[in-house]
């Protein structure tokens, strides 16, 4: 399961709007109004140019419920506008038989016992399913999954009446596209929750790879600036959404206001939304035959606080969840096939920030099992979370930005203040700043500057940051669940200045921000800590984003250096920590330098262009073709990104124990080259600090913290390998 979120327009309501769905997650499972579970087992390669062809491979619907005859199952199909499967095209589908061994595998299947009754593989399995053409269709394998196989049966081999089997239907539903998405009424597919004078129907669709529930609410639209309102009840469900909802919606035209990317409507009313990507749909109070609840990866999606939706299609999570088997959704999990006990929380950008802020949050305690940041910021001093008197003080940082904005807005303190001294000596218990921001009209705010930076509020933020001290002497709070960390090679190559061509070094530097101790750091040690290195692109433009990288904003040396403080006092169980260092495949709309995309074939494959900002995400999704209708750049393309993907998916399904999936679990689906890639990506415990080095073979190298080019870069800067276990001891 996994689960998009779209986050409220200010932090303080984001914050609890993000524990909202975190706790409405945790309800109460309620009943699938469908009368028995039903799985699509799709095509699992991520190759969508295939899908997208006019023979697209084959996809099924799975009805594990009991029907005692063919024409009981093919009423069943036919109730979905789909017929049985035909039998002799079946037994030959490979993936169909990968599908069906993993389904063993979960135990879906009973087996008939026999052998060592502690050797799965001495238990057999022989499970018919009820198919076209007068036969049955039979798998056979040993109850581990292992050794699977599929032949057919004729049915008149059976006496009438005496079987009570699943049905194996087709699913003829076309594979969708954020821009061509057919949710015409053959496809759709209802799901209830709640019971009674509360109960609420859910109507989404089928593609072929998956379910999708669109934009569904999950919270009541907030006073402006005030905390959402959870909708965790059956009873808040309904009082919200009635009877009936219609999750059909596939684009970002709800999504709330904000001043850049995307040229879709936005609405203040109502922006809270969620997105859902299931490959099943449970009878969770039913009496077919139920697999175990899927693991659910709930994405918070970035865009500098600003801007971003959770609707948007590059973090669509069909692919990623139809070929491993997690599940996006919203409340209550196990309707949509999602186990609340194994919830992993990811976010990128803005979306990695909100991650770490609950990952030291004692409101998120126990709400969640992993968290991966990806393309966070570093826990130091730069980066501290303002209290509300700073936020709010001239003399700072950040009430100087805050103030900035307000005068802007027209809603400033001193205007207030002035009006307060010419009036009686009776005054309004209601903030005065307050009630002036939520009279404005919406454009008022996104025509004005704009500043976003965490405040602590302290009740959702108490500390300026994480204490990132030892389990046995760490005074603050810490969630200390398994974590993935890393960023991208060249991150500020869409985040930061790019030079033009035959700038000095020098001129490049300042005009990036890089301040006077650091400039001169660079410019008088081009012989050995900042080589210039002409390979790919200019010289200057490679060492500037470089730099950039290292020290500013997502900022590398500082994110090495909480990562060697976090493994050095065991801080969380587990971390993982990468690098994209040789491939990364741009989103579109977000290349402002016009720098990210390599320029010819060599270029990518020697991985010499910029690594920028946000060019690992079409990979994790596998979302090219969907969102951008995007062909593969090469040979390598579709392998790299089913490695990243399962990488991803192996940090969801082990609840943030493990990047390489499980040796059976790869075997039996048929990943065995894609786990074979990653399989040198090793824990920061394991390895003695390692960052696994991620390009088009999988894991292409590592580099230790605090070594190698990195570590003298840093070290030259200022921002040496222990500089944040410095800064706290100060």
């Amino acid at each position: 399961m996994i689960v998009s979120l779209g986050r409220d327009w200010t932090l303080g309501a984001a914050g609890a709007a993000l524990l909202t769905c975190l706790a409405t997650l945790l309800s109460t499972p309620s009943a699938v109004s469908a009368a028995d579970p039903l799985r699509i087992l799709p095509p699992t390669s991520l190759d969508w140019t295939q899908f997208r062809s006019q023979s697209p491979p084959a996809s099924y619907l799975l009805l594990t419920g009991t029907y005692t005859s063919p024409t009981q199952a093919s009423n069943a199909c036919a109730d979905l506008n789909e017929k049985l499967a035909d039998v002799t095209d079946a037994v030959q589908d490979d993936n169909l038989r990968r599908h069906l061994a993993y389904l063993v595998y979960e135990g879906v299947f009973p087996a008939n016992r026999s052998g060592d009754s502690n050797d799965r593989r001495t238990d057999s399995i022989a499970q018919m399913l009820w198919a076209s053409r007068s036969n049955l269709f039979v798998l056979s394998s040993n109850s581990d999954g292992t050794d699977a196989k599929l032949k057919s049966a004729p049915q008149s081999s059976f006496r009438s009446g005496t079987l009570n089997l699943p049905a194996l239907c087709t699913n003829s539903a076309p594979w969708n596209t954020v821009n061509s998405t057919d949710t015409s009424p053959t496809w759709r597919v209802s799901v209830s929750e709640g019971s009674g004078d509360s109960k609420t129907t859910y109507t989404g669709y089928r593609d072929l790879l998956g379910f999708r529930f669109g934009a569904i609410p999950y919270a009541e639209p907030p006073a402006r600036f005030e905390h959402s309102v959870p909708l965790i009840s059956d009873q808040s469900v309904h009082a919200e959404l009635g009877n009936s909802f219609s999750a059909l919606r596939t684009t970002r035209d709800q999504q709330c206001p904000q001043t850049s990317g995307t040229t879709y409507d936005y609405s203040e009313d109502g922006c809270l939304l969620l997105n859902i990507a299931t490959g099943w749909l449970p009878n969770v109070e039913g009496t077919g035959t139920k697999p175990p609840l899927r693991p659910i990866l709930f994405w918070i999606h970035g865009g500098g606080l600003t801007s971003g939706a959770g609707i948007d299609g590059t973090f669509d999570g069909t692919g990623l969840s139809a070929r491993n088997d997690i599940v996006w959704v919203r409340a209550h999990a196990a309707t949509f096939g999602g186990d609340p006990d194994r919830i992993s929380i990811a976010g990128q950008s803005s979306g990695g920030w909100i991650v770490q802020l609950l990952l030291q949050s004692a409101e998120a305690e126990g709400l969640f099992e992993s968290a991966a940041v990806m393309s966070g910021r570093p826990w130091d001093q730069a980066n501290r979370r303002l209290s509300r008197a700073e936020a709010e003080k001239p003399s700072s940082a950040g009430g100087a930005n805050g103030l900035a904005v307000l005068d802007s807005l027209g809603c400033s303190p001193s205007q207030f203040r002035r009006q307060a001294k010419t009036r009686s000596s009776h005054r309004s218990s209601s903030d005065p700043v307050l009630d002036c921001l939520r009279q404005l009209p919406t454009a008022k705010f996104l025509t004005s500057s704009v500043f976003a930076k965490p405040v602590r509020d302290g009740s959702l933020i108490k500390g300026a940051t994480i204490d990132l001290s030892s389990p046995l002497s760490a005074a603050g709070h810490v969630n200390r669940v398994p974590l993935l960390l890393g960023t991208m090679r060249d991150e500020l190559g869409s985040l930061g200045a790019v030079p033009a061509v035959g700038t000095s070094l020098e001129d490049a530097l300042s005009k990036a921000g890089v301040q006077d101790p650091q400039k001169a750091a660079v410019v008088s040690n081009t012989n050995y800590a900042f080589p210039l290195s002409q390979s790919g692109r200019d010289a200057v433009q490679n060492l500037t984003v470089t730099v950039e990288t290292d020290i500013t904003s997502v900022n590398r040396c500082g994110l090495d250096s909480c990562l060697k403080l976090i493994n050095d006092n065991n801080v969380f169980p587990v971390v993982h920590a990468y690098e994209f260092s040789s491939r990364a495949w741009q989103i579109p709309n977000f290349d402002p330098n016009a720098a990210c995309a390599p320029n010819n074939d060599d270029e990518l494959h020697s991985g010499q262009y910029f690594l920028c900002h946000s060019g690992e995400m079409m990979a994790v999704f596998g979302s090219a073709g969907f969102m951008y209708d995007l062909s593969p750049r090469d040979g390598n393309d579709l392998d790299w990104i089913r490695s990243i993907s399962d990488a991803w998916a192996a940090f969801v399904r082990s609840g943030g124990r493990k990047t390489v999936m499980e040796p059976g679990y790869a075997s039996l689906r048929g990943y065995g080259d894609s786990r074979k890639r990653m399989a040198r990506w090793k824990s920061l415990g394991q390895s003695e600090g390692e960052v696994a080095l991620l390009g088009a073979d999988g894991v292409e190298d590592v580099r230790t913290l605090g070594e190698g080019g990195v570590g003298r870069r840093c070290s030259a800067l200022g921002f040496g390998i222990n500089y944040i276990r410095s800064e706290r001891d100060d």
